[in-house]
């Protein structure tokens, strides 16, 4: 049985004689979760990821509502590279599968994106739109000082994965991918990588052949760098109501993300209805 199935949640009391891993115990005792099913699903998650590898290159943010807090300002990340918790910026919603919105400025802001440079990375997020018809975007990466992304994750009106990758920095470029769609009202997992100046993009566990050569100056080596979770490009414009579950960054690796995919719908994504 792989390190990351699945397990059956441990009682509270079991917690305290810390039989979880110590990371995952930190973040549920962090977090004020006190589901036991999420904690163990988190237990899950975190056993997987360092299986895999991952653990200290790896920020995520689970957001649905029993694997975080509940209420208040924060949303609490999870994973070894650092502490990059979120904050809630005119009040998104919390519902029971994640942060809801369907506005731009209602946002999660955190600090996780920043100092990509040239290397590898991989990001996304779990993410559901109620109806398409506008453009969706669920996750984005700003300099302070302009509106332009430096990297944007959206979903099209069609239901189409678009992610765009540019420099908006002395040198200029940009590169845009768009890959398999998503069906409404349904949970898909989004994964963009960059390795070698290629971008590529997945949906779920499935690359559909998309990958595009980068934009020269595409490097991110930008100090002034937000990132959000739902967005605020286009600051206050109306976009399909959308539900983000999971988010993630990986620094310094641009992974296949089968394996990844495959633990998230198996541990923090159980019951999402993944396929």
């Amino acid at each position: 049985m792989p390190l990351y199935s699945a397990v059956a949640p441990l009682p509270v009391n079991r917690i305290k004689n810390r039989l979880f891993d110590p990371d995952a115990r930190t973040f549920i005792s962090t977090a004020g979760v006190t589901d036991r099913v999420s904690m163990g699903q988190i237990n899950s998650f975190v056993i997987g990821l360092k299986s895999l590898g991952l653990y200290n290159d790896t920020v995520t943010w689970p957001l649905r509502s029993k694997q975080n807090a509940t209420s208040g300002g924060t949303v609490f990340s999870l994973g070894g590279l650092a502490t990059y918790n979120g904050t809630l910026i005119n009040s998104p919603s919390r519902v029971d599968d994640g942060i809801q919105s369907n506005i731009n400025s209602n946002t999660i802001s955190h600090s996780g994106g920043r100092d990509f440079g040239t290397n590898p990375f991989t990001f996304g997020a779990c993410v559901k739109v109620q109806a398409f018809g506008t453009l969706t975007p669920f996750m984005g990466l700003f300099p302070s000082s302009a509106s332009f992304a430096a990297y944007d994750a959206s979903v099209q009106t069609s239901g189409v994965l678009d992610v765009l990758i540019r420099n908006n920095s002395t040198v200029g470029g940009t590169s845009r991918v768009t890959a398999g769609a998503f069906t409404a009202d349904t949970f898909g997992f989004a994964t963009a990588t960059r390795n070698n100046n290629v971008l590529s993009t997945f949906l779920n566990s499935s690359s559909n052949g998309t990958s595009s050569s980068l934009a020269s100056g595409v490097n991110f080596t930008r100090t002034d760098i937000q990132s959000f979770i739902t967005s605020r490009e286009n600051n206050g414009v109306a976009h399909g109501l959308s539900t983000v579950a999971f988010a993630f960054l990986i620094k310094g690796q641009a992974i296949s993300p089968s394996s990844f995919y495959t633990l998230y719908k198996t541990t923090l994504g159980a019951g999402l209805g993944l396929p």
